[in-house]
């Protein structure tokens, strides 16, 4: 079997194979099924954090003229379907930003909805986004 696709400009502290089994586990123990790393999605979560560190602020807001669904036709994924998006800033470690989600009510609904599917996942800089997508 191969290894599922790393996000490219993460930070070494981060684990996104790590990350993709704390998320499983948490979806498991909710009724969820797995979701699977898509570098499509790496590559728009990546992008996302680039944005937040060139304006200094957590958003879930994107650059002028993008949008998720964009971001990921841009890195050769399908859009279509529910999407979500988790965010936070300051969390270093793989466990730091999963606890982050987990202990917050919107972000863990995201996390464990059973509709989503696939998800890309980076922490570059202070920030660190999971996007979604069934």
């Amino acid at each position: 079997t191969s290894s599922p696709p790393q996000p490219s400009g993460s930070s070494s502290q981060f684990d996104a194979n790590g990350f993709l089994q704390l998320i499983n586990e948490f979806r498991s123990q909710n009724g969820a099924g797995p979701v699977k790393l898509v570098n499509a999605l790496n590559e728009a979560a990546v992008q996302h954090n680039n944005y937040m560190i060139s304006i200094n602020t957590l958003t879930h807001d994107r650059a002028p003229g993008q949008d998720i669904a964009t971001m990921i036709k841009q890195y050769g994924g399908t859009p279509g379907g529910a999407l979500g998006e988790c965010v936070a800033e300051g969390a270093l470690t793989t466990q730091d930003v999963f606890n982050s989600w987990k202990n917050d009510g919107p972000h863990a609904a995201i996390m464990k909805n059973p509709d989503y599917t696939q998800m890309g996942v980076a922490l570059n800089g202070s920030y660190s986004t999971a996007e979604f997508s069934s």
